[in-house]
């Protein structure tokens, strides 16, 4: 056996934080640049020849909540994310969510993203919707 310093038993009676429940709905609406209905924006896939998928050309990672690096947590958000024809972020749903503040984090970070638009078989940009994973790692 050995000695448990009194450092070390501070630290044992540390608890990390209690884990919040997640929110089950979270919506996102950028009143800038209103989305269009759900029926009209276009569900893109990758593989799909007959249009370029919208591609993101400044997106910042986000940051790790302070109550999130206490308890260690990591895991990937995952949006729902509209994306205007002009490469803005419209809409953001949230598909699955992290405690501890990472789901408000992922969304903080994508609301400022910028897209090169997708467009059609014709080249015209198009509104689409796109899944968008963001993932938390502790390093």
């Amino acid at each position: 056996m050995f000695a448990i310093s009194d450092s070390m038993h501070q630290l044992k009676s540390q608890h990390a934080p209690s884990l919040p429940p997640l929110e089950e709905k979270k919506v996102w609406v950028n009143t800038d640049h209103p989305p269009v209905p759900d029926a009209e924006a276009r569900a893109m896939k990758p593989g799909d020849n007959a249009s370029r998928m919208a591609q993101c050309i400044s997106c910042l990672p986000p940051s790790y909540s302070d109550d999130a690096t206490l308890a260690k947590v990591q895991g990937t958000v995952i949006l729902l994310v509209q994306i205007s024809a002009d490469g803005v972020p419209s809409k953001i749903s949230l598909t699955k969510g992290l405690a501890c503040g990472l789901t408000d984090q992922a969304f903080e970070s994508v609301e400022r993203w910028k897209f090169r638009p997708a467009t059609d078989a014709d080249g015209t940009p198009i509104a689409v919707v796109t899944p968008v994973e963001v993932t938390f790692r502790m390093y």
